[in-house]
């Protein structure tokens, strides 16, 4: 998210972020760290994973992106699928 925000292109990725923008393809984007706790698992045992005040900002600047969509869950994210491929099986 930092990369995409910062309009850092130094991998495959943010490359592909980045040029989308400027074409104007629409986005959709699925973050990781979108609340302030978050369980999880480890590679051994469940574990709480804290993102700092920067990754949630991060998040919340890239949904005033245009033509970027921001789904903060599974579900958000088949919504927002659908949205951009109305009649696309799922």
């Amino acid at each position: 998210m930092a990369k995409f925000v910062c309009g850092i292109s130094d991998s495959m990725v943010s490359t592909l972020f980045a040029q989308c923008g400027k074409s104007r393809v629409p986005i959709l984007v699925l973050p990781s760290d979108t609340e302030e706790a978050v369980d999880t698992m480890g590679a051994t045992k469940p574990l709480k994973v804290y993102p700092r005040p920067v990754d949630l900002e991060n998040v919340r600047r890239l949904k005033d992106f245009p033509g970027v969509t921001v789904a903060l869950s599974p579900l958000e994210l088949k919504i927002a699928l659908n949205a951009l491929n109305p009649g696309f099986p799922r």
